[in-house]
């Protein structure tokens, strides 16, 4: 309307530059308690177990991939296009490329010691660098899953553990604030949490892990009496 009724000018001097615009409500992915994580953790074994054999090999990527998002506090789509080669376990870091981090910088990551067995129990690295950590044949290969492979089996196994009545915004996101939660209360070491999120700025840690209640201590609370 205002490109068909306004003058060229004006319409090029951007007429919509004063317009406000609307106030998003942003849900942030609830972390799960090391309970709910346990249930999970039944939830997908008895998947691998009894699941048609075709199946298989996806289940127990799904637990590969949940424990790098856990442990390395990384985006789900991140670790999709993650290559063997990324993997140094020697130095103990993995890389992150630019191209598909949120920052859109290139970024290395420390490599906990509970994820490390994990890699080395997977045989990761005995396949060539440039395969895809989550391939398609249920091990590292050329061809990588698809984009919603693991949201799918995730989400079935949410239903079976009735967690979605929970919270019906628990996802594969959850595990990493689940991660950052766990280990900001096992090393109060912010720093390091900064670090291992590639937080640019001290405060948006805090910030963070404010939203996620992990700065939150009832027993000290307890202790304040107050005046009144």
């Amino acid at each position: 309307f205002i490109e068909k009724t306004s003058d060229v000018q004006v319409w090029k001097k951007d007429p919509l530059r004063n317009v406000e615009p609307l106030p998003v409500v942003v849900k942030m992915n609830p972390a799960y308690s090391d309970d709910q994580i346990e249930l999970i953790k039944k939830e997908i074994a008895k998947s691998i177990l009894h699941a048609p054999k075709h199946r298989k090999p996806g289940y127990r990527q799904l637990q590969m991939f949940i424990g790098f998002i856990y442990y390395l506090f990384v985006r789900p789509n991140e670790l999709l296009d993650l290559k063997v080669s990324d993997i140094d376990l020697k130095k103990n870091r993995v890389y992150i490329k630019g191209e598909v981090s949120k920052n859109k910088m290139d970024d290395l990551i420390e490599i906990p010691p509970q994820l490390k067995q994990i890699i080395e129990d997977a045989g990761i690295l005995n396949y060539p660098g440039e395969y895809y950590i989550f391939g398609k044949s249920g091990v590292p290969d050329p061809n990588r899953v698809g984009e919603n492979f693991f949201w799918d089996k995730h989400k079935r196994v949410l239903q079976r553990t009735k967690l979605l009545l929970v919270n019906e915004n628990f996802s594969l996101y959850s595990y990493k604030h689940s991660g950052v939660v766990s280990m900001y209360k096992a090393t109060k070491d912010i720093k390091l949490v900064q670090a291992q999120c590639r937080h640019q700025t001290l405060e948006q840690t805090n910030a963070y892990l404010r939203d996620l209640g992990a700065l939150s201590d009832y027993n000290k609370l307890k202790n304040y009496k107050g005046a009144i």
